[in-house]
């Protein structure tokens, strides 16, 4: 009976948006832009913040990280000593490892080609639960001192540079001027550390010193450990590590996250904040959909009057509006889902650079579900109101025909409460975007520090080759030294550039590798630049320098320009 009856509200429904199609046109592309806008919102919240990651257990998944005085950076870097000192204290976690992100010029054979990647140590693979499709990965050893140089590649630059053959395996290529072997080929949907990540090399663990401050920890859960008691065991580690180095750390912590919240929490508020925006703009549609119908319901009250008078009971009546008004959200919905997809593709190519999990926003069955939910939720909403509103007047115009000027009356004024709480949406949906473009008009004017106009500015990434890994520190820092200047003044001195600097970040800086130095009281050279030196002969490390653990640098030449300084080195 129920089945039989949906069917003939179905039916006559659809008879209806065709007898009103200019009516039905309306409110369709109202409801479209609404539930659209909430569907594309939806899958790129549920993609980043609640769909399972591409890794096991990733709830078992911890990152670790430093804070000390005077950096005050509760996601600070480790150096190699703080990485070993913790490997060697941990009972929380079953397995830890350590990475740093990277980018690694291939030379050889074909041509050379720079690629994002990552050093990492050898329980990175296991602890992430990424097996590859061709050979290994890293195993515990691989990063020992005088291990092997080994590197794991994608598929992607796997059939890019080496035409997906499968004897790639043990293959010798030159990565940044070093020879190293390929020991396996990974999937390319990984964007772990960095997106489009290709290369991942092995990382070999030797302290000489606390610092460079590079590397980032990951680790995964014991069995019954939980994040608290990793915590409390971390902290009691970077206790003694600042016991054993003093004048080094000043109350060290080791904080400890999930890897979840270590990728989405700067993003979470502001994805809620869009989600609330886009729920506004429904409310809006809905409203101005309730007040529609309202108004259609006074030219029906004939239509209802005569089927009140052949028998037809109330709530079948009710029943049949609510159709209606459902069928109504669901063809929105399917024009909100072309108008959700596109927004998806577009979000897909343009998001910015530095957001998280971007690669997991797809539009997949959980969306179509919550599209699905909220129209049937939104039918009955804008359809409930005007629904009984009809019937209630019909009803009393049937037997008093001077009441319904009463039920016209109550209907207006109705109508007149969804127009005020429209306007109230609408006056709400205007005043945060006037803040957010007011926020963002001053930040524009925000005096960065650089003014340069982009068709102006030039820049390029240079991997110079190393020297090689058996030279001194002194001659490696002379060579450094002497390949910067040499492609500055060259650079410099081409027609049409002004200014020429190399720097390992552009602005702004985003960075968080860091260093020690020590001053040696070295007067001030001719060229007005004082003399620090790192110094591995004296005990006391004073503040922190701003370095690199890469043999790369970023250059950046300028067209009437200026650009901020530094170098790299490791």
């Amino acid at each position: 009976m129920v089945l039989r009856d949906l069917r003939a509200d179905v039916r006559y429904g659809l008879r209806m948006m065709r007898k009103s199609r200019g009516f039905t046109l309306v409110a369709v592309l109202t409801l479209a832009l609404g539930i659209g806008a909430n569907s594309a919102m939806f899958a790129i919240l549920y993609g980043i913040l609640y769909r399972p990651l591409p890794f096991a257990d990733e709830s078992r998944t911890a990152m670790v990280h430093m804070n000390f005085s005077p950096q005050n950076n509760p996601r600070g870097n480790l150096c190699v000593a703080d990485f070993l000192d913790w490997r060697n204290g941990n009972t929380a976690f079953s397995q830890v490892a350590a990475y740093s992100r990277s980018r690694f010029t291939l030379t050889g054979e074909v041509q050379a080609e720079q690629v994002a990647g990552a050093t990492v140590t050898g329980d990175f693979f296991s602890i992430l639960g990424l097996h590859p499709i061709l050979g290994s990965t890293f195993q515990p050893g691989d990063d020992a001192a005088t291990g092997p140089n080994l590197v794991v590649i994608s598929a992607s630059l796997w059939h890019r540079r080496f035409g997906g053959e499968r004897d790639v395996i043990g293959r010798v290529i030159e990565v940044n001027g070093e020879p190293a072997t390929i020991v396996g080929v990974l999937q390319s949907s990984y964007d772990f550390p960095l997106r489009n990540t290709e290369l991942w090399q092995i990382m070999h663990l030797q302290a000489t010193r606390r610092g460079p401050f590079f590397l980032q920890g990951i680790a995964r859960l014991a069995p019954g450990k939980t994040l608290e008691s990793a915590q409390a065991e971390t902290n009691v580690i970077a206790q003694n590590i600042e016991r054993a180095n003093p004048g080094t750390y000043s109350r060290l912590t080791m904080p400890v996250e999930s890897l979840r919240d270590y990728l989405t929490g700067n993003v979470r508020p502001a994805l809620f904040v869009m989600f609330a925006a886009v729920l506004a703009v429904l409310l809006i549609a809905t409203v101005n959909i309730a007040n529609l119908l309202l108004a259609r319901g006074r030219t029906r009250e004939r239509e209802m009057a005569v089927r009140l008078s052949l028998g037809a009971g109330r709530r079948r009546l009710v029943q049949q509006l609510l159709t209606e008004s459902v069928l109504l959200s669901l063809l929105g919905a399917g024009a909100g889902l072309s108008l959700a997809f596109a927004g998806i593709r577009l979000f897909r190519t343009f998001h910015p650079a530095d957001l998280p999990l971007a690669q997991q926003v797809r539009l997949d069955w959980s969306v179509l579900l919550f599209t699905v939910t909220i129209s049937v939720g939104v039918g009955v909403l804008f359809g409930l109101v005007p629904a009984t509103q009809t019937m209630r007047g019909d009803l009393q115009a049937l037997r008093d025909g001077g009441r319904g000027a009463f039920a016209a009356t109550r209907r207006r004024h109705l109508g007149g409460v969804l127009v005020v709480a429209e306007i109230a949406l609408s006056l709400v949906l205007l005043v945060t975007a006037g803040l957010l473009l007011r926020s963002f008009m001053l930040l524009h004017k925000a005096d960065a520090g650089f003014n340069v106009p982009p068709e102006n500015l030039l820049t390029m990434v240079v991997t110079p080759k190393a020297p090689g890994k058996t030279v001194s520190r002194a001659i490696y820092e002379n060579w450094m030294i002497s390949f910067y200047q040499r492609l500055t003044d060259n650079v410099g001195r081409l027609p049409g550039v002004q200014y020429a600097a190399i720097s390992d970040s552009i602005p702004p800086d985003q960075e968080s590798d860091d260093d020690t130095f020590q001053h040696r009281r070295a007067p001030v050279d001719a060229a007005g630049i004082s003399q620090h030196h790192i110094s591995e002969d004296q005990p006391r490390v004073l503040p922190r320098a701003r370095r690199s653990p890469a043999t790369r640098a970023v250059f950046y030449a300028t067209r009437y320009g200026h650009i901020s300084t530094g170098y790299a080195y490791q």
